[in-house]
């Protein structure tokens, strides 16, 4: 994104281009079906069919919105509520009813969000990028079907509502290029990082990694070149103030695209408030309930996810460089989360199996995320890469809730090409896929990653099993006599370079050598 607002050269555009071009304001080669200038972009061309305006839907007497409509057929166009969570100026009919569409459905997918999106709605009154940026979240997930799964078929429905979606974007695109650079720094900052995620969301959404990836880098750079908040992200979780919740929201989603894509020396950090450090906090002695362990795992997971975040830098440079006080704090919590895990087995013994929820939401799932988060801990601050072989009840526990939740979301469901808004089963995979050595619990990961393109937020599982893929090929080739890996012809440390147009990426990853240090490894990866 670019740091100044700056008028874009006049180009001849045709009047008879595809829907996709005349948006993006760009020459339209015309083509058909589908124009190339799409098709070498690697965007979805929506072809020749021109909608005229969609009137208000109150004109067109449509019936009123079903909140968390379950339809697999896509739906006509929206209708306002009549009782809206609260008026919003500077709307027509046709944008506030998308407005309201994404409240009713589409932010409540967002479980970890909904403090980030309630406060975005309240900053949308006086923010014009933030106010279209939710509206065109609302009308692309209009364009798509929705499966009881909140499963969405992106790609398979064009029309009004796409194309309103893409408008959408354009404008509050173009507001918060304005906008960068106001006299009001702090409102300025604030707006800013909403605005960046709510276009990340939107890109996420078309399968546009590249683009939400810039988004994500750009309120990055905002927030290293402003006044850092006087608060930190952590208090978001007992509902603090409004810098607070846009700091929190920034800091998961960056920290989703740590985890996907890895860094090199050159990545930047969101630097957290240091009169504000983290403060540990111990376990009950004793957990006498479910509830109860998910409390101490929320605390425990916010605190251990932040730690590992801060001190992600030092896995590139000098070892020696690494403080002990980062070491210290890296075994604090891995201990605390195998005491927590023993506390929760002896609970779900008495718990019996309720086998008509979703997998990851029963009792045996509460695992789920002290269990990703004991990996990256524990394979942190250039750990030996053999710490992983002593992890393998942990991948194995991880393989079979991933398998459950995406068997059962199989039933009935045709789940090729998918999206959903939050993660699920992607993150899980990748890890196994990344970080395991054992070759059967690996090879199943990565076979259950390329069978079903599906997305979840910013991961793709094709992406994931590609680069899983690759570097077991990579440490297979140094496997010893007994079958093993050795360390020092293990991989670590990828790094994923997304293109914009295209659904290609360079892919490096480090691999040890015998003797002591790495060498680079690379590739290239389209999917």
């Amino acid at each position: 994104m670019p740091t100044t607002a700056r008028k874009r050269a006049s180009t001849p555009r045709s009047k008879n281009g595809c829907v996709t071009c005349k948006i993006r304001r760009l020459k339209c080669g015309e083509e058909k079906p589908s124009c190339l200038r799409c098709i070498k972009s690697g965007w979805h061309c929506d072809g020749y069919e021109h909608v005229p305006k969609m009137p208000s839907a109150g004109a067109m007497g449509l019936a009123p919105i079903r909140s968390r409509s379950l339809s697999m057929s896509p739906s006509t166009s929206p209708t306002p509520s009549q009782s809206t969570p609260f008026a919003v100026p500077h709307l027509d009919d046709q944008e506030a009813a998308y407005f309201q569409i994404f409240f009713k459905d589409v932010a409540p997918q967002f479980q970890d969000y909904l403090l980030f999106w309630d406060y975005a709605m309240k900053e949308s009154k006086s923010s014009y990028s933030i106010r279209h940026g939710l509206v065109a979240l609302g009308a692309l997930s209009k364009s798509a079907k929705r499966s009881p799964s909140n499963h969405y078929r992106v790609d398979l429905t064009q029309g009004t509502h796409r194309e309103t979606a893409l408008e959408q974007y354009q404008k509050a695109l173009q507001s918060l290029r304005e906008s960068i650079g106001g006299a009001d720094q702090s409102h300025t900052v604030r707006t800013t990082l909403i605005s960046c995620l709510i276009l990340f969301c939107f890109e996420n959404f078309l399968g546009h990694g590249g683009f939400s990836l810039q988004h994500i880098t750009w309120a990055r750079h905002i927030l290293s070149t402003s006044v850092p908040p006087k608060t930190h992200p952590s208090s978001a979780i007992e509902g603090g103030e409004g810098e607070d919740i846009v700091m929190s929201g920034f800091y998961l989603m960056d920290l989703q695209a740590l985890c996907l894509l890895g860094a090199d020396e050159t990545r930047t950090y969101f630097k957290f408030d240091q009169r504000n450090p983290i403060v540990p906090v111990p376990l009950p002695a004793k957990i006498l309930t479910l509830d109860e362990a998910k409390t101490a795992r929320n605390i425990l997971v916010w605190n251990g996810y932040r730690t590992a975040y801060q001190t992600d830098f030092y896995q590139y440079g000098p070892k020696e460089a690494i403080p002990s006080s980062a070491v210290e704090m890296r075994d604090y919590f891995v201990r605390q989360i195998y005491s927590l895990h023993e506390q929760i087995d002896l609970l779900l013994l008495e718990n019996k199996r309720d086998l008509h929820l979703h997998p990851l939401s029963r009792p045996e799932a509460i695992k789920v995320y002290t269990t990703t988060l004991l990996i990256r801990l524990a394979m942190s601050l250039q750990a030996p890469q053999t710490t992983s072989d002593v992890l393998l009840p942990e991948f194995e526990y991880l393989l079979l809730m991933a398998r459950r939740a995406l068997e059962y979301e199989a039933e009935g469901c045709q789940l090729i090409q998918v999206y959903c808004v939050e993660i699920r089963t992607l993150n899980i995979l990748h890890l196994v896929a990344t970080r395991c050595r054992e070759p059967s619990i690996r090879r199943q990961a990565i076979a259950l990653l390329l069978a079903v393109h599906r997305r979840e937020s910013m991961y793709d599982s094709i992406l994931a099993g590609k680069v899983g893929q690759w570097m077991m090929e990579i440490e297979e080739e140094g496997v010893d006599e007994n079958g093993d890996i050795p360390e020092h012809a293990r991989v670590w440390g990828e790094c994923v370079d997304l293109e914009l147009h295209q659904r290609k990426a360079k892919v490096k990853c480090r691999q040890n050598v015998l003797g002591g240090g790495w060498i680079w490894r690379e590739t290239q990866i389209s999917w």
